[in-house]
């Protein structure tokens, strides 16, 4: 077999003594003579939007409601899994990426790990990142409220319909099985 080189490059010759990009433009009725654009690194356009710093890669591009990059446009992947998947591979089934530096912005392939949804629940309530108390969205009571529900000696039914919960509520307010980080 002889080495063969297209007649309007110097790349590897595939079909009809041309090689695959200029064959395209034979077959389209494009001008063989354009200069053959070089091939993007895999992954350039996603890099070309993050700033590197020292420590976090923090991504200038679209973010979604949630603070984090966003790829593709609306629906689309979120920037911390392509970084992942650009430099690691593939993220197996059912997996998260999270966050060493919990930069939602962040795309270092160094301040990222997989771990399950667990692991991701555990890490956010170790880092002290979940919404709790006031923060809920569905709180009806204020940190106050609930220092005046536990010091509160009527029933718990009658502190219930005052404040509009549960009789359970209450009582696992009082018994601190919520709202455990109020004092």
């Amino acid at each position: 077999m002889t080495d063969r080189t297209c007649s309007h490059c110097e790349r590897p010759s595939e079909k009809r003594g041309m090689c695959g990009t200029h064959y395209a433009r034979w077959r389209k009725g494009r001008d063989l003579d354009a200069p053959v654009r070089k091939q993007r690194r895999y992954g350039a356009p996603f890099w070309e939007s993050v700033q590197f710093t020292r420590s976090c890669w923090l991504w200038t591009g679209a973010t979604n409601s949630d603070g984090y990059g966003s790829w593709g446009g609306p629906g689309k992947d979120k920037t911390h899994r392509v970084a992942w998947r650009l430099v690691n591979g593939e993220i197996p089934a059912g997996a998260h990426v999270l966050h060493r530096c919990d930069n939602r912005r962040c795309v270092n392939p160094e301040h990222l790990f997989l771990g399950t949804n667990a692991d991701n629940v555990a890490d956010k309530m170790a880092k002290n990142r979940h919404a709790r108390g006031e923060a809920t969205p569905a709180a009806r009571l204020t940190e106050d409220d609930i220092r005046i529900i536990r010091g509160d000696s009527r029933d718990n039914a009658t502190i219930g319909r005052e404040y509009g919960v549960t009789t359970t509520t209450i009582w696992q307010i009082k018994h601190r099985k919520r709202w455990q980080h109020v004092a």
